[in-house]
């Protein structure tokens, strides 16, 4: 008997099916969120940014130049500071 009361509480532990569709539906939505990159040099600005975007449920990141910003999309690299000033002419 102390074998079958075991059992259901592992029975009992295991999701429903009806939890893991919504916990599937959750991690779904959230995959299908979009990811905001917000650039300002002004902390109050990027604060509000953020705050406004999350409110609308976009995924926030928040970066104060433009250089972070490349920097963070893996666009820019720093080999040395005259590579950086060349490869700026470039573009």
């Amino acid at each position: 008997m102390e074998l079958m009361k075991s059992e259901n509480i592992v029975q009992d532990r295991q999701p429903q099916p009806r939890e893991e569709e919504e916990i599937m539906q959750q991690e779904e939505e959230e995959e299908q969120r979009f990811h905001v990159l917000a650039v300002d040099d002004s902390v109050i600005d990027r604060k509000l940014l953020e705050k406004l975007l999350k409110a609308s449920s976009y995924q926030v990141t928040c970066v104060e130049s433009g250089e972070k910003a490349l920097e963070y999309l893996g666009l820019l690299h720093h080999s040395s500071p005259a590579a950086s000033s060349s490869q700026h002419h470039h573009q």
